[in-house]
């Protein structure tokens, strides 16, 4: 019976610790599943996410969410060790900024300055952890590479910026605690940080710089990286968000911040300085520090929407191509270092259609490599595949290939066209891409419309089978073209509006050796004309890129081409010819061929609305031709041109304010004459006569 008992009381023993044991674990456990997600906040220096990411931390610290800060470098400013250390004095005040936070909302965690500290192992690399309620923090203490990326000379020049561009294939900690062998490595580690800290199955949130040099102009090299870092290895995590956030440009923009979060942001900048001047260094309690303070600005992405390869499988074409090697190897995802396409002898180009408008961040090149060899080449964007625009110049290169690859971050020009022109390898005549890789979002921008496209031509004389509107039927074969013999010969097209005129291009015959000369004219009525391009002292040959001329928004509804020399023979030719512009607001009151009679008075009458003012007379051409008028009230005005003839010329309409406004008015495409001015406000007209010289 005794011994019934015995084992009774052992058996509840046993039961009581199990259920102590059940409920510890039931505590935790309801700990992890009351955190809502996993919010990472990567930033290169300790003393960042405090100015740039609050009040966002703070909320995260606050909600309970597993919150981690990854600083990335150590911020040094090139001190490295010694100097007193800046590094540790900038990690000092990111802990106590964490402290601060957490310790804002309930009692303090008893721990004070002895976080709970550690050296952890991970992917092989020995990296200082601290942990703190729900808060963890990582310091990797990698070089500070200066804001340009140049790096410092104590630290061998290495940088972010330079791994990931692959100029060097590894960088250390400056207190020499771990060498990561290649960016991949850098890579893994962080993301095995990420996936051993999260909570399980709950969401990640990325916080890091934007990279959109638009968004975010004028960042440190060390923030940009750190961003496109985490940006590549987030797409092998599952369900991640991420927040960009706009981080230097902040100064620039209004206070968005207020109330409880404001508070907090000001302590929490507040207690990062006093870690930084308790450590023997001057404090960032500064005019231009606390600029910052207030000011969040960010947006919110996924992966996919950055870092998908938009140029995956997507149609190519090249200049040329090696038996075996198309230009479609480029797009495969093939890495293979016999899986390439090629051609010789340099220079030659390859070209892919994304489908669809993008505005481009990164570009990715891999090229063949062996070790030794390097490519020199230039990158160029095109909305239409005509016109294109260089965005990427990579011809003083002479650094070897490498199996990374060069990595380009372009200010996201728009483009539906990219292609590489390849002008040399150090090894031989040939040139090879392994693969090319493009990233960005969906454009919100079309192509520009080219205005003389299938519009009416005219011209002096055609040859037989080239009329004139082969000039601006979109065929660019060398075979379909206008021309006549033997120069002087001109060509016309009416736009059948009129556009401010802003580009113009002119594709000639090419063989590679001849050149052309000629001039064009603008007109808006086809009577009076004005030089807008002379191209008559040129000596270039032409080529299939045909020469393109910028104009300065001129007015026009009839460009001229005149053609007055051919370096081959007599004849002279225009395969395409492109106008690109806006609806000007400068109308016709009547078509080209009509004319409208007036009889206006010359002598200007003040009334009680406005008075004209015609103090900038006569007129240069080519000058603006200006009018004073003063208003007593807000007003539209319609202002029109004539010639002394009477026949209109233009109209422009104008939204004027109250006081004196000067009405400006291009004369570019007036001939010079006397013209008369016609100011009509509220049915009260008054005429002025212009002399333009």
């Amino acid at each position: 019976m005794l011994q019934t008992t015995t084992n009774q009381g052992a058996i509840m023993k046993s039961t009581l610790n199990l259920i102590i044991l059940t409920l510890i674990v039931l505590s935790l456990s309801s700990k992890v599943n009351s955190q809502n997600s996993t919010d990472v906040y990567v930033t290169a220096h300790p003393d960042d996410w405090q100015l740039f990411m609050n009040p966002n931390a703070y909320n995260s610290v606050k909600n309970n969410n597993k919150t981690i800060f990854l600083h990335t470098t150590a911020g040094d400013a090139g001190a490295g060790i010694g100097n007193n250390n800046y590094y540790l004095a900038r990690e000092e005040g990111s802990l106590r900024a964490i402290r601060f936070m957490s310790n804002t909302f309930t009692s303090g965690a008893g721990l004070g300055a002895n976080m709970s500290q550690s050296i952890v192992t991970i992917n092989g690399h020995q990296i200082l952890r601290f942990s703190y309620r729900n808060v963890i923090a990582y310091f990797l203490r990698l070089p500070d590479g200066r804001p340009n990326g140049s790096g410092y000379g104590i630290h061998n020049n290495t940088s972010l910026q330079k791994l990931y561009n692959g100029s060097i294939t590894n960088i250390s900690a400056i207190d020499n605690s771990t060498t990561y062998t290649s960016l991949t490595d850098l890579k893994t580690t962080i993301q095995s940080i990420v996936e051993l800290e999260s909570s399980i199955n709950t969401p990640i949130t990325f916080n890091i710089a934007d990279n959109n040099s638009t968004i975010n102009p004028n960042d440190h090299s060390d923030h940009i990286y750190s961003s496109l870092i985490i940006q590549d290895l987030a797409k092998n995590i599952n369900s991640v968000t991420m927040n960009l956030f706009t981080e230097y440009h902040t100064n620039t923009k209004e206070q968005n911040v207020f109330n409880e979060d404001y508070m907090v942001s000001v302590g929490t900048w507040a207690v990062t300085t006093s870690g930084i001047s308790d450590n023997f260094h001057s404090s960032t309690w500064d005019s231009g520090h606390n600029a910052w303070i207030g000011k969040q600005y960010f947006r919110t992405i996924s992966p996919p929407e950055l870092d998908s390869n938009i140029a995956l499988n997507k149609p190519t074409s090249s200049s040329s191509h090696e038996t075996g090697h198309p230009s479609s190897n480029a797009v495969d995802n093939n890495y293979d270092l016999n899986n390439w396409w090629g051609a010789n002898p340099h220079s030659q180009w390859w070209m892919v259609d994304l489908e669809d408008n993008f505005d481009i961040n990164k570009i990715v090149v891999t090229n063949y490599y062996d070790g030794t060899r390097y490519y020199k080449y230039d990158i160029e964007a095109s909305m239409d595949g005509v016109n294109w625009s260089k965005i990427v110049d990579f011809n003083d290169n002479t650094n070897p290939a490498t199996n990374l690859g060069n990595t380009f971050n372009v200010n996201n020009p728009s483009a539906r066209y990219l292609r590489v022109n390849m002008n040399y390898n150090s090894a031989n005549i040939g040139v090879h891409i392994i693969e090319f890789e493009a990233y960005g979002d969906l454009s919100s921008i079309t192509a520009p419309s080219n205005l003389a496209l299938n519009k009416s031509t005219s011209a002096s004389s055609h040859e037989s089978g080239h009329p004139s509107s082969n000039a601006v039927d979109n065929n660019y074969d060398l075979n379909n073209w206008w021309g006549a013999n033997p120069h002087s010969q001109w060509w016309k097209v009416d736009l059948e509006g009129i556009y401010d005129i802003n580009k113009i291009i002119i594709t000639n015959y090419y063989d590679g050796t001849r050149y052309y000369k000629y001039d064009v004219e603008a007109s808006i009525d086809n009577i009076n004309w004005n030089k807008i391009i002379d191209f008559n002292d040129n000596t270039i040959p032409a080529t299939n890129h045909g020469n393109t001329f910028n104009i300065d928004n001129l007015p026009a509804r009839y460009l001229r081409v005149n053609m007055n020399y051919n370096s081959a023979n007599i004849g002279v030719h225009i395969i395409e010819f492109e106008a690109y512009g806006n609806p000007s607001d400068t109308n016709p009151l009547d078509s080209p061929t009509t004319s409208k009679t007036i009889n206006p008075s010359l002598t200007s009458v003040s009334n009680e609305k406005y008075t004209l003012y015609n103090d900038y007379n006569p007129v240069k051409q080519g000058d603006k031709i200006k009018l004073g008028v003063h208003l007593n009230t807000d007003n539209k005005a319609s202002i029109e041109i004539y010639t002394i003839q009477g026949i209109s010329v233009l109209r422009k309409d104008k939204n004027l304010t109250q006081g004196y406004n000067i009405i400006e008015i291009p004369s570019q495409h007036f001939s010079k004459g006397t013209y008369i001015i016609r100011v009509d406000i509220d049915n009260k007209i008054e005429t002025k006569k212009i002399y333009i010289n």
